[in-house]
């Protein structure tokens, strides 16, 4: 981030003046009259795997920025316990943001007047020398210090990146890079809570939140010291490094950072150490006071500097309406993320009793929709074009979801609470770092020079910062001031000292809340909630400020001028939207469909019984889907896409209807495959629009966002499928579901969505004859037959037997007849058969398919059987098991958008395929160890690394697959991708459900042994906790029945670690080649 200092493109008085009296001349048909065909250059010289090395460096080098930001919030009540000084503790949270706000100005002047790569590493070795003090401090004040110093060093590693993405990216590309900075330090604050819980629990302690840093310094040192490039900037090598400096305003900024240190003493000591009244208090009130209007003054005036010196932005931008009601809207918004941040975590372990880990999980709903929204108005908002629009749904996302918050109490349900945080995050997510787009868009549509986009940035950075630090600190005087009150009422006749009052504030850890009595317990957490509530007020007034800036801006025109070219002829910009938006969620409803069952398998066999047909509940459906997926994908390339969608979506509520209506196993069997038919043709339908109506810019963008909302309903389904069925609703209502998610989509399907008839030329008989109905029937059969043979061997008959015999040969004969038929092209003909039979002769496409197979592989096995290890071994609700699953989600969303992002940059596309099955086959091996003693926290850990294997590799093959076809090939590219990711699903589970009714069966009775019990009984075992066998109550019984389930779910994760070394081997025989992904980087 680069600010008003010294430059050779600073503004004078009269170049000033000039630009005022051109700006009204100047429209955005400046920038239109460029070539928009001319291809971008990059100023940067380091390409390829180097330019990878770094943008990854300094990201990761952020997201710790991000992490240090807030990972102090979880781990207070350690920290208290240790140094026994609660007084300070809001030092530790806002000490960091502290250092980081003050020192902004002048690191971004060092970067003016220095090498960057000098001040990057020094700024990243201040960060570590801080994590040291902090990892290894004696005492509270010693902590604090160093969380200033890191904040110090952090503020340098922000500017830095900023700086750099700035230096090295043409102006085509600084906006994709500018965006993942935002998101990055995002992700990276609203993780910290989870890691430095995850660390104050562990039994390497919380200070480990703090040395965590230096790990992963030591490994980013190399790529600083050997990669990093040196970049000189032009005023230095002009006027020299120290005239540079010593031009900075050195006066505004140590008059604007007392302003702000006399502020944080004021609002963070002030009716804390000292009464508001005390002289103390009023004095930092008063100095903080005159220093704001000193430095007012000093910077209208220029005083002991210059206009074009000064330390906050030029004139004209700051007297420019859109970039003032930009910082206004990017200040509240970020603010708004950090009220939830810091006592989401802390309700939970007041009223639930969770501990640090558990509470900043729950976390997680808010962080999974906050990167999800983020991405997605990155990519709407240039085709929103009036930009007040996002800031309007966030300002009332913002204002009803601190509503809700606001009522929270003790007994509020935690799924309200989730749904409540949700709502925050969809309003922090829609303009958190929209605002850095926005205005380089604005300035550079006015002709200004490009060094204003960098003032610009300055200025929303300082704000950002310094409300995150006004947020934490107001907010934090809220809480602890109603919190004293509310305990000193609730507690006020048993005796209990100030001091001891005080320190329940901290936590459960309080010597005070462990030896009160169940009774008096309650009423304490009931008053710390109470004291919570008026907290979100401050998200209401964050919302109605945002709004109110929003109301200014309506005004504003088009963000693009209004030059804005859509490929789309006919449709409307918000009519495209819609139809985006009901396209991804049909992709959603599709993708919790197929593993929604994997949570309610329990509740199902208590209703309907039969144990031998419970794995149909969830394979029925993958089946069904990959059965029809080519036939779906031929019918496509020749009816009406719009007539094929709303069939697709009719015959899916149907089954959704049988499944909820469902009186036997069988019928529910049945639902399954008519909504998995229904399914197929609601995500290629889709694709095709995808591919129909955006150019080839845009497609694999489009296609990678329906593939990514299939991929979050998927992860879901488990977490949704789980909530139903331990609700009143019943687990009926994990179907039933879908026809009310319809209801309100059916108006944009049937008046919204466009309508487009590929083939015209043909008549609808004409069109039936093109497709291969012989090779689609027995393709379909194909695979049925496997999932009968085996889901039923060895449960239903025995391996041995003739039907499995007769079964197996049958299916032999089928596959060997597809092959024969598609080969020598019997009932059809080249162009019209429905498997692509050529990319055969491809090793890429071979491989490809291969691994994106094995991915899907994992992530089923992964999905399926990871909740129900919980609901055996920890005796976890289907809720409860769920929501175990938001470690992988989490990291898998935020690596499917990494690897889209980064790939094009990288180019060889082996190179994720190998790391990411080294991950996969890492995470699989040590969930192949785990047993029903282990901990949580290391399942966590062990799905987070299967998470990111999986993640990396799981879109990027249509990309790759894409730009290795020749275009009239494309379609059927994506479809052969898709039959790989979909249907290695549908097979896993399959092999996954046999080995799981068998081997868990053998195992069962190995255990039982002596106890005379009948096969039905003990079979009955493996339906989940609610079988006979978990409710006898006989505590032997059941320890032993836990052991040999963990020891077959067990068995089953091996399942990922092959598959994990599949994608290795398929890694190592891809080509070492870098292939163009610039058309095609959207996977």
């Amino acid at each position: 981030m680069l600010v008003h200092t010294a430059k050779a493109s600073s503004y004078t008085t009269n170049e000033v003046e000039a630009s005022n009296r051109v700006e009204k001349a100047l429209d955005a048909s400046m920038v239109n009259e460029a070539d928009e065909h001319t291809a971008p250059t990059s100023p940067r010289n380091v390409h390829g795997l180097t330019w990878a090395l770094v943008c990854l460096s300094i990201y990761v080098s952020l997201m710790t920025y991000g992490l240090d930001m807030t990972i102090a919030a979880d781990v207070q009540a350690t920290i208290i316990v240790q140094f026994d000084s609660v007084d300070r503790l809001a030092w530790v949270g806002s000490g960091f943001l502290l250092g980081s706000v003050c020192s902004i100005f002048p690191v971004a002047a060092f970067y003016t007047a220095f090498d960057y790569k000098y001040i990057f590493i020094v700024s990243v070795s201040l960060f570590e020398i801080g994590s040291i003090i902090c990892g290894t401090a004696p005492s509270m004040d010693a902590l604090i210090v160093g969380r200033v110093v890191a904040g110090i060093g952090g503020s340098g590693i922000y500017i830095g990146t900023l700086n750099y993405l700035t230096a090295l990216t043409s102006n085509q590309e600084r906006g994709r890079y500018m965006s993942c900075i935002g998101l990055v330090w995002g992700v990276g604050a609203i993780l910290g809570p989870v890691v430095g819980g995850a660390f104050s629990q562990s039994s390497a302690t919380w200070r480990w939140a703090f040395y965590i840093n230096l790990v992963i310094a030591a490994l980013c040192a190399p790529i600083y010291i050997f990669f990093l490039p040196s970049i000189k900037p032009t005023d230095s090598a002009k006027v020299g490094a120290i005239p540079a400096i010593s031009s900075f305003d050195w006066s505004g900024w140590l008059l604007s950072t007392g302003a702000i240190v006399c502020i944080s003493f004021a609002l963070t000591d002030g009716g804390n150490i000292w009464p508001w009244q005390d002289h103390r208090t009023i004095i930092f009130c008063v100095f903080s006071g005159i220093l704001i209007i000193a430095t007012t003054v000093q910077q209208r005036f220029h005083l002991f500097t210059t206009v074009e010196k000064r330390l906050f932005p030029p004139p004209h931008i700051i007297k420019n309406r859109t970039i003032t009601l930009l910082n206004i809207q990017t200040a509240v918004t970020i603010a708004n993320i950090f009220v939830p941040l810091y006592f989401i975590p802390l309700y939970f372990q007041f009223v639930h009793g969770d501990s640090a880990i558990d509470a900043a999980v729950r976390l997680l709903p808010f962080v999974l929709v906050f990167v999800t929204i983020s991405l997605l108005s990155g990519v709407f908002l240039p085709r929103i074009n009036y930009y007040w629009v996002l800031y309007a749904a966030s300002a009332i996302f913002i204002s009803v979801g601190g509503g809700l918050m606001y009522t929270v109490h003790i007994n509020t349900a935690s799924a309200k609470i989730y749904g409540y945080s949700i709502l925050l995050a969809i309003g922090s997510g829609l303009s958190s770092q929209a605002g850095y787009a926005i205005a380089g868009i604005k300035i550079t549509s006015k002709g200004w020079p490009t060094i204003d986009v960098q003032h610009s940035i300055s200025a929303q950075n300082f704000w950002q910062i310094t409300s995150s630090l006004l947020a934490l600190l107001i907010s934090g005087q809220i809480f602890q001031t109603f919190a004293v009150r509310n305990l000193m009422f609730a507690l006020r006749d048993h005796g209990f000292s100030d001091a001891d009052i005080r320190g329940a504030v901290a936590g459960l850890q309080s010597s005070l809340l462990k030896n009160l009595d169940p009774h008096l317990a309650a009423k304490a957490a009931s008053a710390v909630t109470e004291a919570m509530r008026p907290v979100y007020i401050l998200n209401i007034t964050y919302g109605i400020i945002c709004f109110l800036a929003d109301v200014e801006a309506s005004g504003e025109e088009p963000i693009n001028g209004g030059q804005h070219v859509n490929p789309r002829e006919g449709i409307k910009n918000s009519q495209w939207i819609l139809t985006c938006i009901a396209l991804y969620l049909g992709a959603l409803l599709y993708g919790l469909d197929t593993t929604i069952a994997a949570d309610v398998q329990a509740q199902v066999y208590e209703a309907l019984g039969h144990i031998e047909k419970l794995p149909w509940i969830g394979l029925g459906f993958p089946m069904a889907s990959v059965a029809t997926i080519l036939p779906f994908g031929r019918a496509y390339a020749l009816f009406n896409i719009k007539v094929l969608l709303l069939s697709s979506i009719v015959v899916f509520e149907a089954g959704s209807a049988l499944c909820g209506a469902a009186p036997t196993s069988d019928a529910l069997i049945i639902g399954r495959a008519i909504a998995g038919v229904g399914g197929a043709g609601m995500y290629l339908g889709a694709l095709t629009y995808s591919s129909t109506f955006t150019t080839k810019t845009e497609a694999p963008l489009y296609n990678a966002l329906t593939g990514l909302s299939w991929g979050v309903g998927c992860i879901l389904g488990p977490v949704i499928g789980g909530a139903f069925s331990v609700s009143s609703a019943t687990w009926r209502w994990a179907f039933y579901i879908n026809l009310p998610a319809a209801g309100i989509l059916l108006p944009i399907y049937l008046f919204i969505v466009p309508s487009k008839n590929p083939r015209p030329d043909l008549t609808v008989k004409q069109k039936f004859a093109d497709i291969d109905w012989i090779g689609a029937i027995i393709y379909a059969t194909i695979f049925v037959l496997f999932m009968i043979v085996v889901t039923f061997s060895g449960s239903t008959f025995a391996w041995n037997s003739t039907t499995s015999i007769v079964l197996w040969v049958v299916f032999g004969v089928c596959l060997v007849a597809f092959a024969l038929q598609q080969g020598l092209k019997i009932f059809t003909t080249d162009e019209h058969r429905i498997f692509p039979v050529h990319f055969l002769k491809s090793r890429s496409l071979v491989l490809l398919y291969i691994a994106t197979g094995s991915a899907g592989a994992a992530q089923g096995v992964v999905l399926y059987y990871t909740p129900l290890f919980f609901q055996f071994t920890k005796g976890d609700s289907p809720l409860q098991a769920a929501v175990r699953l938001l470690p992988f989600i989490c990291v898998f969303i935020v690596f499917v958008m990494a690897a889209g992002a980064t790939l094009p940059i990288v180019g060889r596309y082996n190179l994720y395929y190998f790391v990411g099955g080294c991950f996969i086959l890492i995470g699989g091996a040590l969930l192949c160890t785990i047993n029903e003693t282990t901990s949580t926290g290391k399942i966590y850990g062990y799905e987070a690394l299967s998470a990111i294997g999986i993640g990396l590799l799981f879109q990027i093959g249509y990309a790759v697959a894409v730009a290795k076809v020749s275009p009239k090939d494309e379609p059927k590219a994506i479809g052969f991708i898709n039959v790989a990711q979909i249907g290695t699903i549908a097979i896993s589970l399959a092999i996954a459900g046999s080995i799981f009714q068998n081997v868990g069966f053998d195992l069962l009775k190995s255990a039982f042994a002596g106890r005379h019990l009948p096969d039905d009984y003990i079979r009955s075992a493996l339906a989940g906790t609610l079988s006979p066998v978990f409710s006898s109550g006989d505590a032997e019984i059941i320890h032993v029945a836990v052991v040999a389930v963990a020891e077959t779910i067990r068995k089953i994760f091996s399942l990922v670690a092959a598959a994990g070394a599949l994608v290795v081997v398929s890694s190592l025989l891809m080509r070492f080649e870098k292939i163009d992904l610039s058309i095609v980087a959207g996977g």
